[in-house]
């Protein structure tokens, strides 16, 4: 990483024609690095505001936890199955501390798209999936990470028009 020391002006002995292209590029680099350096100000503080609510939510105990949902996506009833699916789209949809705390389930979320034949399953599945990956990069990384994308393309393939649909947003949220 190198800091703003390595960007210097030109000397004021330089007689080069291009002095004044120089000093402006020189500028311009030194704006780039400080807006990124702010970005990365930015970004770190954010993170540390979003593990500070998750570790108030993991005290408060506010929702079901990411074990009990889990457990509701790995029943052997469909109907729990079902409630636990839409229960956890239904709390990331604009939350993106919940979408962090429940990265952990994509996993399950894809073994039910890759195992289920009940269509609304499916669809609520990969909406679920489409829901949890929209702005937030560590889901989308855990989804190509465990090879998600080609089950998300196979739903595209189904027979069902809410299927498809679904399958659809969720791969344009990605």
């Amino acid at each position: 990483m190198w800091g703003l020391g390595c960007l210097q002006w030109t000397p004021a002995s330089c007689r080069s024609p291009c002095r004044p292209v120089l000093n402006r590029v020189i500028w311009t680099l030194r704006c780039l690095f400080e807006a990124a350096q702010l970005q990365a100000d930015i970004s770190s503080g954010r993170r540390l505001r979003e593990q500070q609510h998750m570790a108030m939510v993991a005290r408060n105990g506010t929702g079901r936890s990411c074990q009990q949902l889990e457990e509701g996506l790995t029943a052997s009833d469909t109907s729990a199955r079902l409630q636990a699916v839409r229960e956890l789209k239904n709390t990331v949809i604009g939350n993106r501390f919940k979408k962090l705390q429940f990265t952990g389930l994509i996993p399950a979320l894809l073994e039910l798209l890759a195992s289920s034949n009940d269509t609304e399953l499916v669809v609520q599945a990969v909406a679920a999936l489409g829901s949890l990956s929209y702005g937030v990069e560590d889901a989308v990384r855990a989804i190509v990470a465990c090879n998600g994308v080609p089950g998300i393309i196979a739903a595209l393939c189904s027979s069902d028009e809410r299927v498809v649909t679904a399958a659809a947003r969720s791969l344009k949220l990605l």
